[in-house]
């Protein structure tokens, strides 16, 4: 065990990860990690405020005493899509904001490769693609930007992949289609919902769900009539894809809108309750964008509904 600490120790200020991190938004993490190892955040102030030198010691043998790294990533594995995008955005924001992408990328495979996150490989996985698809959608970096990278360090001889960037790319190449034929409904299932609002909607095209070719499109997925594409959200836009039609529920009378409500969360594959339960937490999401787009989207109805 001793060498072990030793070695993990050796690995930290070498790969200066601490120099990495922010201590106000590491907070976060702390936070998850309370909910996975009940005690964590107690401990974490007692060694912070006795000023333990040897905290990552302490810290590692307390997880080992309480399931280990593998009980974080069964937690982790059975969470719902928007707990684990919660996870991830909170564990990506810990990192500087002034630090490169590249360098949170680099990171991150090389803590994945060790031995001892061998259990945590997925979750180290998906918080690296994170740190990818935000830099992407925030405009920072491209996918050609990241495929120069993935270029660069295998010419240096590195087994880097980044394969997040082939499903970036799918995703906005094809749209999801429902089947050969196009979904028909009779025109009694037909919910209308204002032009006002999808207008402004269909504006998170390729940005929050994965592009519908047209806006005439979109209005048919929404009102159920006849279409032969799917609403999906874009990677990382689940919580946001949740709010758009939770609001959207709301809109129509009460005698239509669980129809309404089942028929497009079976086609989008969503759970009825997880979107209830689910819905507010892009607006309190770590990610400043998520916040952001969320309140923008929130903001299309509350408008809509004043003036009504």
């Amino acid at each position: 065990m001793f060498k072990f600490i030793q070695r993990f120790q050796s690995f930290w200020h070498n790969l200066k990860l601490l120099q990495h991190l922010d201590a106000d938004a590491f907070k976060g993490c702390v936070d998850v990690m309370e909910k996975v190892y009940p005690g964590y955040q107690a401990l974490i102030s007692k060694l912070i405020d006795e000023h333990q030198i040897s905290i990552v010691k302490k810290v590692f043998a307390f997880i080992n005493e309480n399931g280990g790294t593998q009980k974080l990533a069964d937690y982790y594995n059975n969470a719902d899509e928007a707990e684990k995008q919660s996870m991830l955005d909170t564990f990506n924001n810990a990192f500087k904001k002034g630090d490169a992408f590249e360098d949170k990328v680099l990171l991150l495979t090389d803590l994945s490769n060790l031995q001892m996150f061998r259990t945590l490989k997925h979750l180290l996985g998906d918080v690296k693609d994170n740190v990818v698809v935000g830099s992407i959608q925030s405009g920072q970096r491209t996918i050609d930007d990241w495929k120069a990278v993935v270029r660069h360090e295998q010419d240096r001889g590195n087994n880097f992949k980044l394969g997040i960037l082939d499903q970036i790319e799918a995703q906005t190449s094809k749209v999801p289609e429902i089947s050969d034929k196009p979904k028909e409904v009779g025109t009694t299932n037909i919910t209308l919902f204002p032009d006002e609002i999808l207008d402004q909607l269909y504006e998170y095209n390729g940005k929050v769900f994965i592009t519908i070719p047209s806006l005439d499109e979109f209005k048919k997925i929404i009102m159920r009539g006849n279409h032969s594409y799917a609403l999906a959200a874009y990677l990382g836009r689940t919580t946001l894809l949740y709010l758009i039609i939770y609001r959207l529920y709301q809109l129509p009378s009460e005698h239509k809108r669980d129809e309404w409500l089942d028929d497009i969360l079976e086609e989008c594959r969503f759970n009825k309750d997880t979107v209830s339960r689910k819905y507010t937490s892009a607006l309190d999401s770590t990610n400043s964008e998520t916040r952001k787009l969320a309140k923008e989207i929130n903001a299309i109805f509350d408008d809509y509904l004043t003036k009504r």
